[in-house]
């Protein structure tokens, strides 16, 4: 039987159909457009206008930040430390503009790993719970090492996955710690009569 081409998607259409709908499939005739990473078609554009399946912009936007590690043994540490120290050293000389003045601080650092590195940076409160201390670049700064692991991860069996798992953490907990080290010789920026401490944990 022939077909011939939607003029959006490039699906073949039956040619009655394509008369019906002035060249265009059933999906696309109906308002829905290809995906521009997949093909497939997706009935709603994202925020800026693209139309992509939101799990297809999360897999490019990884691909294009990934560092390209294969195995954990490709992770540059000594990079990650500055990455989190210039991340650290931004947030705390905001947040220490903003504090209220009080005399403590306690700070700590929590670090959580599944198929994802998630790194924050929380004020405990005074009845024990925490406030995650927020800044604009924060995520931003930090998203290649979350994508590089994400990737990774996807590509291990299941058994490497989980001993890589395990071994990133203590690396990046070790990391932290270094990193906590060198900003307490500054006070985290805030004022010397703040008494800052902190510690790190992990889920």
């Amino acid at each position: 039987m022939i077909r011939v081409s939607c003029k959006v998607c490039g699906a073949e259409i039956l040619p009655t159909t394509y008369e019906r709908n002035d060249g265009l499939c059933g999906r696309c005739a109906e308002g829905d457009r290809p995906c521009i990473y997949c093909g497939r078609h997706v009935s709603e554009a994202l925020k800026d206008g693209t139309h992509a399946h939101i799990e297809c912009w999360i897999r490019n936007r990884q691909v294009e930040e990934s560092l390209g590690w294969k195995k954990a043994e490709d992770i540059d540490w000594g990079m990650i430390r500055q990455l989190l120290r210039t991340a650290a050293t931004r947030l705390f000389r905001r947040v220490s503009r903003e504090h209220n003045g009080s005399g403590t601080v306690e700070l700590l650092f929590f670090v959580r790993i599944q198929n994802f590195v998630e790194v924050t940076v929380h004020e405990v409160q005074a009845d024990g719970s925490s406030k995650r201390l927020s800044d604009p670049q924060w995520d931003k700064d930090l998203s290649p090492v979350d994508s590089s692991f994400s990737i990774m991860y996807e590509a291990l069996s299941e058994q490497d996955a989980f001993a890589t798992s395990e071994t990133v953490e203590r690396a990046l907990m070790e990391t932290l710690s270094k990193t906590g080290e060198e900003l307490a010789e500054h006070n985290f920026y805030f004022p010397s009569h703040v008494q800052v401490s902190w510690s790190t944990k992990s889920a």
